[in-house]
């Protein structure tokens, strides 16, 4: 399923300010790639345009998939995907690498169901969250080592040192 959307800096700024997170759907890549398709081109320059407008804004860039394939599969290909748009923000758009922290979370945070393609497809995002309102990363490492309570996934630790598991942003 190919999805339209149009990416918009003022919009996302809203919506981090707002919730602490926003999702972005216009960042393509090949089926099972890291490789950002050309086509994400709009989706990346608005994000750079927010960076731009508010110098003090640092994100966590966090990477998922849908629920096909292996699941450590999915988490490294989520973690390879946002360390690819943080490196194309830092070398074609400038923004500096301090400001940003890839992350993935593979398939443990769905927003739609997996049954379907449409489902599918909105689970294949990038998500951008404020670093500064973050308690918790939609994966983190609070889980790490412990038995996940009734209904929530075990954590499984990412390249990144921190593990899949629940989200917590503070008001």
């Amino acid at each position: 399923m190919k999805q339209d959307v149009t990416a918009n800096a003022e919009a996302m700024a809203g919506s981090i300010k707002e919730t602490g997170r926003v999702a972005v759907y216009g960042i393509y890549f090949d089926t099972d790639k890291a490789d950002i398709k050309p086509s994400s081109e709009p989706a990346l320059s608005e994000i750079a345009t927010m960076l731009k407008n508010d110098g003090t804004l640092k994100l966590f860039v966090v990477g998922h998939t849908d629920g096909v394939g292996q699941f450590a599969h999915n988490v490294r290909l989520s973690q390879d995907r946002a360390a690819a748009v943080v490196k194309s923000l830092v070398a074609q758009h400038g923004i500096d690498a301090a400001r940003l922290v890839p992350f993935g979370c593979g398939p443990t945070v769905p927003v739609a169901s997996n049954k379907n393609e449409d489902g599918r497809a909105k689970n294949r995002r990038v998500e951008l969250v404020g670093q500064s309102r973050i308690t918790s990363l939609p994966c983190d490492g609070r889980m790490r080592n412990k038995k996940a309570p009734r209904g929530r996934p075990v954590a499984l630790n990412s390249p990144s040192g921190v593990s899949c598991a629940e989200n917590s942003v503070d008001g």
